[in-house]
């Protein structure tokens, strides 16, 4: 079963019934609903490094420290403190 959305906007829910049956006419019937998140856009995280970093080495690590995450898709801006 191939169900495709031609909104790009469309988020929400959809039921579908599924139905089976064999020779003798015995069925099976299942709703299975399905739920479609309106997601086209990846968050963006903004974060710095800490201390004073310079460049770095092949078998250095750096760490960093995440200020926000901004995700256009959410109400509000999508702006959340970390």
């Amino acid at each position: 079963v191939i169900i495709e959305i031609t909104n790009d906007g469309f988020y929400g829910t959809v039921l579908v019934n599924v139905t089976c049956k064999d020779e003798q006419g015995t069925s099976v019937k299942q709703d299975m609903l399905i739920i479609v998140s309106n997601v086209p856009d990846p968050p963006s995280i903004d974060y710095f490094p800490v201390g004073n970093p310079s460049a770095i080495d092949e078998t250095q690590s750096l760490v960093f420290k995440v200020t926000d995450v901004l995700d256009a898709d959410v109400p509000e801006e999508g702006l959340h403190t970390y």
